[in-house]
């Protein structure tokens, strides 16, 4: 072939014609090359530009990547940076080389990855010995059965109760988990344990619900220990006081012997959301709780230790070095209420009521108590009984909810006329001592008649406290009461009234001045604080006001009575019901009852009560019309009332006249 040459005086690259053709001067391509200067002044010759020599101050891998490899690059000319891919046996990265000034290169690492791959695992074959497996047997002869890993079952069944500890074989088997070569298969073997003999049952009370204002349900179960059981159930009491002083906690748990792996247990390893175990204790030291067995002992926390993992947000764990009692409660100390004078379980036990289910002995069981009084305390046990022995729960204490309806507070007087002139004819003023709570405390005959009691909280009238200790003072019948009241002026004598008694006090009062105001003071009895009253004879001077109610009734009437002998209550030829209050001065108070029937006949013995038996406080509702409750006026409804001695539901009304004024219309609805 024929030597071509070229010289590259004004060399210009041409790729456009075909190489036989070019004219002097002109390349058809070239590498790495540079016509346009020459160091050593040989214009126009061609050579080499300078290539990938190492920089100073370009190691930028070897103290973060061993065996580094630039397996690629990336150039950025517009801003003078250029991008390594480097892989190394212990990391990867990339590199940024910044040449903006050439003399003091820059060069930073944009990332480096440094995760290991993971190590391919040797598949062998699952043991037995692999899962660790272990068994128990329960005092009922229940087995229990658990592993580390695998799904493990019980191939033995469930064996009798026995009356001494007795050696056990349960055979079991394991499903083997991913990973294993025999994947899927089972593993057995026999694991041996003691079922311990027949002792007392363990129960547990766990917390009440349902509780509303009249009603509660108690709920309990018993454990696996619990073998051969004759009776379950509770026994309760209202919590009155049985000497003793205890805590009680908001925030418990229950850990049983079979919640163990080994010797400790995971706190919230029932409790969970999403999967995830949660802890009832998260964010509370080891120091805020406190351990307590199944005798209500607390146990000691040099037997145990508490650990917490807060990082994780896992649960709290426990590990005994001396197994208590079980079952245990563990509590939040912060949470504790005190209650002084509570009961301890025997005292409930044997003062208590007693709820057998003996008919349906299951787990868990509960029984729900209806009747009860608003706000009343309550104590409760559960209980367990087999051959061995009976087992008492730890006490539960709980508040029914306070009741909705208008309820007078049982710690204060009522005062209100009783409807009797001591006179027999029925025409005249009067009915009987028995029908009380309408009409003025002032008689035509010159006396004035009223009747004192303390209606119950709860709204029976057979529950008030007995107030009889007011007149038993009296110094024989129509004789002058001792230096129980006390009135000003001074001059009244105070006589015991005729007829039944029923626990509350029925006064007279004599020799009143004409034209005269009384304050009457009625002295505490049975811690039912002192009260006073005001009664006026005639007209005396100064400013009093009367309110003669308006009674506007709807699925209601005012109750009537036709006994005979006298017991007539508002039904002819006796006058008929009128609601006055006062006269009293300003800003003074006054009450009366009235009583209420779903119908507009007589009743004619104590068995006829039509209403008792389907009235419900919550249907009854009072108003007065342009008047505010709380400010003007009050009401309490009482299921059974003190007008009648508690044949019919009633309302004591109070208000002030002042603010009422002389007809204020008062609206008893009752809705069915």
């Amino acid at each position: 072939m024929a030597e071509s040459k070229r010289t590259f005086q004004g060399a210009k690259m041409n790729k456009d014609i075909e190489e036989k053709i070019l004219k002097p001067g002109e390349y058809r391509d070239a590498l790495n090359i540079s016509v346009d200067f020459s160091e050593d002044g040989n214009i126009g010759s061609i050579e080499n530009l300078k290539g990938n020599a190492l920089i100073g101050g370009q190691n930028i891998i070897s103290d973060k990547i061993t065996n580094p490899k630039v397996i690629g690059s990336y150039p950025n000319p517009e801003e003078n940076k250029i991008y390594y891919f480097v892989t190394g046996t212990n990391a990867d990265g990339i590199f940024e080389y910044d040449a903006t000034d050439p003399a003091n290169p820059v060069v930073s690492t944009v990332i480096i990855d440094s995760t290991t791959a993971a190590k391919t695992v040797e598949q062998k074959n699952f043991l037995f010995t692999d899962a660790g497996a272990q068994a128990s047997v329960a005092k009922n002869g229940f087995i229990s059965v658990s592993s580390q890993r695998g799904i493990i079952e019980s191939l033995t069944e469930n064996f009798d109760v026995v009356s001494v500890d007795t050696p056990r074989n349960v055979l079991v088997r394991v499903k083997v988990p991913k990973g294993f070569l025999n994947t899927g298969d089972f593993v057995s073997d026999t694991i041996s344990t003691t079922q311990l003999a027949i002792s007392a049952p363990e129960v547990i009370q766990n917390e009440p619900t349902n509780i509303t204002e009249n009603q509660f349900t108690l709920n309990a179960e018993y454990t696996s220990n619990s073998a051969s059981l004759t009776d379950i159930g509770f026994y309760w009491i209202l919590n009155t006081g049985g000497g003793v002083t205890t805590s009680i906690y908001s925030n418990e748990l229950r850990i049983d012997a079979s919640d163990l792996v080994g010797s400790s247990a995971l706190l919230g390893k029932y409790v969970q959301k999403h999967g995830i175990n949660l802890d009832p204790f998260e964010g509370v030291a080891a120091s805020g709780l406190i351990l307590i067995d199944k005798s209500g002992a607390t146990i000691s926390d040099s037997t145990y230790t508490i650990f917490t993992n807060n990082e994780s947000r896992a649960p709290h764990s426990i590990t005994f070095s001396t197994l208590p009692s079980f079952p245990i409660t563990v509590a939040e100390i912060a949470s504790a209420t005190t209650i002084t004078d509570a009961y301890t379980p025997a005292q409930i036990q044997s003062g208590g009521n007693q709820i057998s289910l003996s008919s349906n002995i299951v787990s868990p069981f509960t029984s729900t108590v209806t009747g009860q009084t608003a706000g009343s305390q309550i104590a409760s046990v559960a209980y367990a009984t087999n051959s061995a022995g009976t087992t008492l729960s730890e006490v539960k204490y709980f508040t029914l909810k306070a009741s909705s309806i208008n309820r007078w507070s049982g710690n204060e007087y009522v005062v209100v006329p009783v409807i009797d002139d001591d006179n027999a004819d029925p025409t005249v003023d009067e009915v009987d001592d028995r029908n009380v709570g309408y009409g003025s405390y002032f008689k035509d005959s010159g006396y004035a008649f009223l009747i004192i009691s303390a209606p119950s909280s709860d709204g029976i009238e057979a529950n008030k406290t007995d107030v009889d200790g007011l007149k038993y003072s009296l110094d024989g019948i129509g004789g002058i009461v001792s230096a129980s009241f006390t009135s000003n002026p001074s001059g009244i004598q105070f006589r015991r009234g005729s007829g039944p008694d029923f626990g509350r006090a029925i006064i007279h009062l004599d020799n009143m001045a004409a034209n005269t105001s009384y304050q009457i003071t009625i002295p505490s009895e049975a811690s039912i604080p002192s009260k006073t009253i005001r009664i006026n004879n005639g007209s005396p001077s100064g400013t009093y006001y009367t309110s003669t109610l308006s009674l506007n009734l709807s699925g209601v009437f005012v109750a009537k009575a036709d006994i005979g002998s006298g017991y007539d209550y508002n039904v002819s030829p006796a006058p008929l019901a009128s609601y006055i209050l006062g006269p009293v001065a300003a800003g003074e108070k006054a009450q009366c009852i009235i009583p209420l029937n779903n119908v507009n006949t007589a009743f004619t013995s104590d068995s006829t009560q039509p209403f008792v038996s389907s009235f419900n406080a919550n249907n009854l509702t009072v108003t007065v019309t342009g008047k505010t409750e709380g400010v003007d006026f009050d009401y309490y409804i009482e299921d059974t009332s003190t007008a009648i001695i508690g044949n019919v539901p009633g309302i004591i009304f109070e208000g002030i006249p002042e603010n009422l004024g002389t007809t204020p219309t008062v609206n008893i609805t009752y809705t069915t």
